[in-house]
């Protein structure tokens, strides 16, 4: 079993669903380590099919901090699984609710979340390890500080917390503390960690991965545009 058939699996389904609706904020990581496995298990379970399927004692441990019942997380009979299989290819409106990054700029964001194809992420990367932060495009550095920004252009980015490792260079959101900013990132050599910096005015410079906070890779983008304060409707 494979991601490509992701949604062949109801039990895998529901357990990302389970994920998201938690009382307590957790993740595939952690669970894996509550479990008793190693801290990739669940991961795989998911997007690998090993195992194929989860054993009793981890199906009642998962179910009971998760709060949701031992049927949920057991698997359907493969006539049953078919038929929900075909039921959702024609039903693509199934969605996830991704939430903003907890961080001091993103106070006003806070709470509010968009609702994304869960299709869009399944293949890529697990939607429980998706945040979405906002950034304001008014002049300030691809940063956005808790004021009013009402009159700002505002970027909404979707970062992989997962992946915070610039040995393949990319896009990178960078916590300053007081603001985020996305920076182009590229490790040097895996032998040390000093990294190659490129800011949005393209000035480059040096440091090191020690003295950076990478909050995730970028892996998505978009803008949304305020209609500037006075202009006729």
């Amino acid at each position: 079993m494979t991601s490509d058939d992701f949604s062949s699996d109801p039990v895998r389904w529901a357990l990302l669903k389970a994920i998201e609706d938690a009382p307590h904020k957790t993740n595939l990581k952690q669970l894996s380590l509550d479990l008793g496995y190693n801290h990739a298990y669940l991961h795989q379970f998911l997007y690998r099919g090993s195992p194929r399927i989860l054993p009793e004692n981890a199906r009642h441990h998962l179910a009971k901090i998760l709060n949701i019942p031992d049927e949920t997380l057991k698997p359907m009979p493969p006539h049953q699984a078919r038929h929900l299989s075909r039921s959702r290819l024609h039903h693509p409106q199934e969605y996830i609710n991704i939430f903003y990054l907890d961080h001091l700029s993103q106070q006003k964001f806070m709470g509010q979340s968009w609702s994304i194809p869960i299709n869009l992420l399944a293949d890529h990367v697990s939607p429980a390890m998706v945040k979405l932060i906002a950034l304001d495009h008014s002049g300030t550095g691809h940063s956005l500080r808790p004021t009013d920004t009402s009159r700002a252009n505002t970027e909404i980015v979707m970062i992989d917390t997962t992946d915070c490792s610039p040995l393949l260079a990319g896009e990178f959101v960078l916590d300053m503390t007081s603001s985020i900013r996305i920076r182009h990132i590229e490790q040097i050599s895996p032998l040390d960690d000093g990294l190659y910096i490129t800011g949005i005015d393209g000035h480059h410079y040096s440091s090191r991965l020690s003295e950076q906070q990478i909050l995730g890779r970028v892996i998505f983008k978009g803008t949304l545009f305020h209609t500037p304060t006075g202009t006729a409707s």
